[in-house]
C-alpha cells in the first residue's frame, strides 16, 4: 500500500489525480450497489414480502455501535477530500456556490 500512496503524495496538482479519483468513484459506486443488491435479495428470498420482511427488521441490535463507529470514518474521510476539491474550484461564482452544493450532497448521503 505505501508502494501506491507515497508516489501519489508527490503529485502537487490536484488536477492530476482526476483518473484515481474516477476510479475511486466507480469502486464506491460499485461497493454501494453490491451492498444494497445483497441486502435487498436477502431481505426478499425470506417468506413474506419485502416491505413485511423490512418493516420486523429490529430496530437495535448488536451491530448498531458498528454502524455508528463506520459512518464516523466515513464523515471523516470525507473532509480530507472536501479541502482539495474546494482548492480545485476555479472561478470565484463557483467558489461561492461550493459550500452549498457541499452541505446539500452531505445532507443527502446522510438521509439516504
Amino acid at each position: 500500500m505505501l508502494l501506491v500512496e507515497i508516489p501519489l503524495c508527490w503529485i502537487r496538482d490536484i488536477r492530476k489525480l482526476t483518473p484515481t479519483n474516477i476510479l475511486a468513484t466507480f469502486l464506491i459506486a460499485y461497493g454501494l450497489a453490491s451492498v444494497l443488491g445483497i441486502a435487498l435479495c436477502q431481505t426478499w428470498s425470506q417468506d413474506g414480502s419485502l416491505v413485511t420482511n423490512v418493516a420486523n427488521l429490529p430496530a437495535w441490535n448488536d451491530t448498531w455501535y458498528l454502524f455508528v463507529g463506520t459512518s464516523f470514518f466515513v464523515f471523516e474521510g470525507s473532509i480530507t477530500l472536501l479541502v482539495p476539491l474546494q482548492e480545485a474550484v476555479y472561478s470565484r461564482e463557483d467558489k461561492e456556490k461550493f459550500p452549498s452544493a457541499n452541505n446539500v450532497t452531505t445532507t443527502g448521503i446522510v438521509m439516504f
